[in-house]
């Protein structure tokens, strides 16, 4: 499975810490964003989405990521979902790796 962390239209509400990195790379304790999105879901190849601006930064910051989309089922993750365990989560793996389409909002 690949795991799309995306950046939508309001990384500017954090402002000024998302300027210089992507927002999936802010920290939240001890581990970034897209770290608890990687532990979530730890068998997924992260393929980031980024701002055009900070994509050199992102890909120097995560060489080990896939920059070209490979094919495959594919979970979009808005960058800024802080992910904990519970019910939320728990609905999003239930559908991962099925047939349907699914958006939770």
């Amino acid at each position: 499975m690949l795991l799309c962390p995306f950046e939508d239209d309001h990384v500017g509400h954090l402002s000024p810490l998302a300027l210089t990195r992507a927002v999936f790379d802010l920290r939240v304790g001890a581990r970034t964003l897209v770290e608890k999105a990687a532990a979530a879901f730890p068998d997924a190849v992260v393929v980031p989405h980024t701002r055009a601006a900070l994509a050199d930064v992102t890909a120097e910051e995560h060489p080990d990521w896939e920059t070209d989309a490979p094919s495959g089922p594919t979970l979009f993750v808005n960058g800024r979902w802080l992910i904990r365990e519970g019910d939320a989560l728990d609905a999003v793996r239930a559908v991962v790796g099925t047939d349907e389409a699914r958006a939770f909002v």
